[in-house]
């Protein structure tokens, strides 16, 4: 699709935007699996140092607002699906898909938090997301389940 080409193209700026931002190093890892679970992986955009704490980086490059703003800051309103206000904070949205894919990506690296970097050209927001333990304790029981009474019968 075309907002698929969009994000690889631009990935390498976001990325670049981001490590200046934060003034460190972005660490890519390409796919990780986790040994005691190896039907659970996940292949994170970047890993970086702050303060001591490693931090996972996931990095969105919306196609929709490549050419204008994402966020109203006057008026607390965030354009993205996935994003929303809470007490003055943007913050991204724990029914969205990509809620689910930092917290098992968190869960599959063993780190309790991530940053989460929305870049266009025009505007871009990092949002910090924290390990919800409890969300995790109800999400990997139903993709363990999936994997092995849908996935693999239909693989194999």
């Amino acid at each position: 699709s075309a907002a698929m080409r969009y994000g690889i193209k631009t990935a390498g700026a976001a990325r670049q935007s981001l490590e200046k931002k934060l003034e460190a190093r972005i660490v890519q890892t390409g796919l990780v699996v986790l040994p005691q679970q190896p039907w659970l992986c996940c292949s994170p955009d970047g890993l970086v140092e702050i303060g001591g704490e490693t931090v996972l980086i996931e990095i969105k490059c919306t196609f929709k607002f490549k050419d204008s703003p994402f966020i109203n800051y006057e008026e607390r309103i965030c354009h993205l699906p996935y994003l929303t206000f809470t007490d003055d904070i943007i913050t991204l949205k724990e029914t969205h898909q990509y809620y689910t894919q930092v917290q098992v990506s968190m869960y599959i690296l063993n780190l309790q938090s991530a940053l989460l970097y929305v870049y266009s050209p025009n505007q871009s927001v990092i949002v910090s997301v924290i390990r919800d333990e409890l969300f995790l304790w109800e999400v990997i029981p139903k993709l363990e389940h999936f994997y092995f009474k849908f996935f693999i019968p239909a693989v194999f």
